[in-house]
């Protein structure tokens, strides 16, 4: 799975140069504005071809558009074999590029090249001077599986990680990705420079503190979830976002986290969520997917529970709390039925007396029939 913590983004550079059929660095010559019947057109004498589909390679590239431009400025030229005339390429908008961009492109490993050893390269060039090579290094970290971000970690330098951790000049998305990166290079020290940036919440949106959060966790272990749990899940100041926020690093430590990282205190910490009627939908859905059927009674209690202040939420959370019910009573593979496979019947079947439409709708959904307790 690509990184949780990162915000989405556009083909990498690397993915668009390998599907195309054409690939060369161009330098612009001159533009022609469509006039009459006469159509729009741009040349660019080629410095340099990445890859094309002829043996012999053009020393100038015409391109139908009128690009705007100077004398030696630097270009991006893709293109793709038109498929009714493997003699004619179609060109995509050329994408103005510096010799170092090109430079990095060219060099860079390419996609067919296990994740693992492609990351170093990229990493070089995370918060890079030149935006287009920048933001395309994050991209290629935003893209790949989280094995291959672990498996590449030695490659990592906590210095730099760090710096654009506090820097005001790095974009606040991208602190997710940095966050987990230092989770998994660096020390105490660095756990407690994280812990600070979890304490200051004196903004009331922090993009990538997700990130920040699983990667304290990763340095702080099961510590790190039990602060968490006080800090973020149960004291009732913390922004909404932030619980949010903390609900993802849940599911990333959940699925990914190392085996010394307990599941059972994880579950605990989600437990801290339960109380905050913005997202106590969610923590219940994530723990009916965990099968922690601990909090029936809890989640009943809640049921019941009047919240005139969020009305919207709290359907939310009724209707979260029955399909938790519901997948509790259907985990049944016990030769014996568990307690909380009857306890959840009994309390489908409370519930299905004040709400006879919610409980049904909820079981079409699960693509069960009625169940009944006796």
């Amino acid at each position: 799975m690509a990184c949780p913590f990162c915000a989405p983004t556009d083909p990498t550079l690397s993915e668009r140069v390998s599907q195309s059929d054409a690939a060369s660095l161009g330098q612009w010559v001159e533009a022609q504005e469509m006039d009459g019947s006469k159509g729009a057109e741009t040349k660019f004498a080629v410095l340099s071809h990445l890859k094309f589909p002829e043996k012999v390679k053009p020393a100038t590239i015409h391109v139908p558009e009128f690009v705007r431009g100077q004398t030696g400025d630097l270009f991006l030229l893709l293109g793709q074999l038109d498929p009714d005339s493997e003699s004619i390429i179609l060109w995509e908008r050329p994408e103005a590029i510096t010799e170092t961009a090109f430079q990095y492109v060219n060099q860079a490993p390419a996609p067919e090249t296990a994740p693992a050893k492609r990351l170093p390269y990229f990493h070089r060039f995370l918060e890079f001077s030149d935006p287009l090579i920048g933001d395309d290094a994050y991209a290629e970290f935003a893209k790949a599986p989280y094995e291959a971000v672990f498996a590449a970690r030695e490659s990592y330098s906590r210095e730099k990680l760090r710096k654009w951790l506090t820097s005001e000049d790095v974009l606040a998305p991208r602190r997710g990705l940095y966050g987990l990166l230092l989770g998994l290079v660096g020390n105490d020290e660095d756990a407690q420079l994280l812990k600070q940036l979890i304490d200051d919440q004196s903004d009331s949106v922090r993009l990538g503190i997700d990130g920040v959060m699983a990667g304290f966790v990763l340095l702080r272990g099961n510590d790190g979830l039990r602060y968490l749990r006080l800090k973020i899940f149960e004291d009732p100041k913390t922004p909404i976002t932030d619980v949010h926020a903390g609900l993802t690093a849940m599911r990333f430590l959940w699925r990914s986290g190392p085996p010394d990282i307990s599941r059972d205190i994880i579950k605990e910490t989600v437990h801290g969520a339960l109380d905050r009627p913005e997202a106590a939908d969610l923590a219940i859905a994530d723990l009916a997917r965990w099968k922690d059927w601990s909090v029936q009674e809890e989640l009943m209690t809640l049921y019941h529970k009047k919240d005139t202040e969020n009305p919207l939420g709290q359907i939310a959370t009724r209707r979260a709390i029955i399909r938790y019910l519901l997948a509790s009573s259907l985990d049944d593979d016990a030769k014996d039925q568990p307690q909380h496979v009857e306890q959840a019947k009994q309390y489908i079947e409370e519930i299905r007396k004040s709400d006879p439409r919610g409980v049904a709708a909820a079981e079409r959904i699960f693509g069960r029939r009625r169940l009944r307790s006796d």
